[in-house]
């Protein structure tokens, strides 16, 4: 589903030049808080370039035993993991920023570069939900949810309900409001602002109920 992250400024463009031309070779493995290796994660390079990182937000899946191999073009990366199934966010949003993360720096040129070690920070859950109109109980379509920590304001994603009214989102191990806006409707609420809390790779099912105006 559609969803705007909140808190980063990425430029969704072609990469600067310095990363085009001959590849070479990047492998390591992904692994979890423990050191477990974590087969089914994905894994992007994010080109490091002077204003900041330019997203290419291309994702390589690991194989079986956490590996992965990537081609890259000369210039500075950040190695980036997640497992979205398994309740490990995407860490490009700044809502799922982890310190207990560790996403390397490295530099590429035309020397292989092997044993990168990418480890994912804890846990957080699946957040599973839908929206109804609150008098009819139809389920509204496209309409817009917002999931933010309630302790930094810009930190926050957007995503986006479906034709019938329903939404998925991999929100990180700490506190969070989710509140809905859909054209025609007051704001709502999930339980009137309360925090949701998911950790441990556990899956929650929310309704979220908007009156009209």
């Amino acid at each position: 589903m559609p969803k705007r992250i909140g808190g980063f400024a990425f430029a969704l463009a072609v990469l600067a030049s310095g990363h085009a031309g001959a590849q070479t070779a990047v492998s390591g493995t992904v692994v979890d808080p423990r050191g477990s290796p974590v087969p089914g994660a994905f894994v992007e390079a994010l080109p490091i370039t002077k204003g900041g990182f330019a997203a290419s937000l291309s994702w390589k899946k690991t194989d079986d035993h956490g590996k992965f191999s990537l081609s890259l073009g000369e210039g500075r990366y950040e190695i980036r993991a997640k497992d979205e199934s398994e309740g490990y966010p995407d860490p490009n949003a700044l809502l799922s920023v982890n310190a207990d993360a560790l996403f390397p720096e490295i530099s590429v040129s035309d020397r292989e570069l092997r044993g990168i070690k990418v480890r994912l920070g804890p846990k957080g859950g699946t957040l599973d939900g839908d929206v109804r109109d609150k008098t009819t109980e139809k389920p509204i379509s496209k309409a817009k949810i917002t999931i933010r920590d309630p302790r930094n304001p810009q930190a926050f994603v957007e995503v986006f309900a479906d034709k019938d009214g329903r939404f998925q989102f991999t929100v990180p191990p700490k506190a969070v409001v989710v509140s809905v806006t859909a054209p025609g409707y007051e704001t709502g609420y999930f339980e009137n602002g309360r925090e949701l809390d998911l950790s441990g790779g556990e899956r929650r099912t929310i309704t979220l109920e908007v009156e009209p105006r």
